[in-house]
């Protein structure tokens, strides 16, 4: 059985992500048990096991896998009633996992290893999924409450979250998600235009602008790529964003702890895009990564990140280097077997873009276990 803590991952998660992806690597265990503690994930972890969850179901060959939720406190498994089971749903991951698992027909067993039935948790899953629709569609449903709001997509039963899209399926346009956004400030960070002074008024919008347009062109490139296989096809898994404010106390030795400590701030702004599809580098090299040496999946991450920021038209990768370097922000991304890191305004000596391995702080790439598909998360000091 698979044992997974999320209190470990959120008190360090680069201490746990290499050693959990082994252990999805090694084994084709159908039983992933889970000990929850409600702990407010650090910077970019949550999106890291959101990852590791969309391998987990999609590596099962039989339809038997079970999920066992066991409260840290006790140190046993116990029974969890439908008031429990909201609490692991009202999570991004939690409200995945459950949803993966219900369209892969997989199981969630109690510990006397009875089934609980799916027609106990669907009626918890809908009005979570009501609440991504939530930051768009603004009704009872649509106070955001707390300091996050989440815009989450599972394939195939939800392939289309309805106030994302126009009625033909295409993607509303950037304006709109600069309202969302706009909403998002007002309510969670309580910076309501009419409250900020003549002043600051200016930062604010600037910073409305820069992470709209960071919003719109990573899902939208997240829309196109993130639920395709290699035919164009849609396939099971999940995409989505996240986008929280976030005070940095610290976290686990690494880069992002040198960032912050060098900041002059601890109050960030954090955006998160992930996907569980092919990854970053399999499309666009358009071939699988078991066919590519880890040095060439490197450079093709570099093309790539290259190409769009030098050379692109302000889609994606280019738009978030852009203000990444003007807000003096960090940006992490796992995809594939890499795990890489960037910070603002950094360039080496002949001006060109670095973009370090998370673990040995260098251009060198360490080789982790494939993960599934991509996540990047960016963070944004407030003044």
């Amino acid at each position: 059985m698979l044992d997974f803590k999320t209190i470990d991952l959120a008190n360090n998660p680069n201490a746990v992500v290499h050693t959990w992806e082994e252990a999805l690597e090694k084994t084709q265990e159908p039983n992933l048990r889970i000990a929850h503690k409600g702990k407010e994930f650090p910077f970019g972890a949550e999106v890291l096991m959101i990852q590791m969850i969309g391998r987990w179901v999609s590596q099962q060959k039989h339809q038997s896998f079970h999920t066992f939720i066991q409260p840290p406190q006790t140190g046993v498994i116990e029974d969890y009633s439908t008031v429990q089971l909201k609490k692991i749903i009202a999570s991004d991951w939690g409200y995945i996992l459950l949803s993966l698992l219900r369209n892969q027909e997989g199981y969630i067993r109690r510990t006397d290893n009875s089934i609980i039935n799916w027609n106990e948790v669907e009626s918890i899953i809908r009005e979570k999924y009501e609440q991504f629709q939530a930051p768009i569609k603004r009704g009872e449903q649509g106070q955001i409450k707390g300091r996050c709001a989440s815009l989450i997509c599972v394939e195939p039963t939800q392939s289309r979250l309805d106030h994302f899209y126009f009625d033909d399926g295409s993607l509303r346009p950037e304006s709109e998600f600069r309202n969302v956004l706009e909403k998002i400030y007002a309510e969670s960070f309580r910076m309501k235009a009419s409250n900020v002074s003549d002043q600051n008024l200016h930062r604010r919008n600037e910073m409305l602008e820069d992470t709209a347009a960071v919003l719109y062109e990573l899902f939208e490139n997240t829309d196109k790529w993130g639920n395709k296989n290699f035919q164009g096809e849609i396939s099971e898994g999940t995409r989505g964003v996240q986008f929280k404010d976030q005070i940095f106390s610290g976290g686990s030795e690494g880069p992002l702890k040198t960032f912050a400590t060098s900041m002059k701030t601890n109050k960030y702004i954090q955006l998160s895009v992930f996907d569980t599809g092919l990854g970053l580098v399999q499309h666009w090299k358009k071939k699988p990564i078991a066919e590519l040496s880890i040095q060439e999946e490197h450079q093709a991450c570099l093309e790539c990140f290259t190409r769009d920021f030098q050379m692109g038209d302000k889609k994606g990768l280019k738009r978030l280097r852009e203000v990444i370097d003007k807000r003096k922000g960090f940006f992490q991304l796992r995809t594939g077997r890499l795990f890489l890191y960037y910070i603002g305004g950094e360039r080496s000596a002949n001006n060109q873009i670095i973009l370090k391995d998370f673990f040995s702080q260098t251009e060198a790439p360490t080789q982790l276990p494939i993960s599934s598909g991509t996540s990047y998360t960016i963070l944004i000091p407030i003044d």
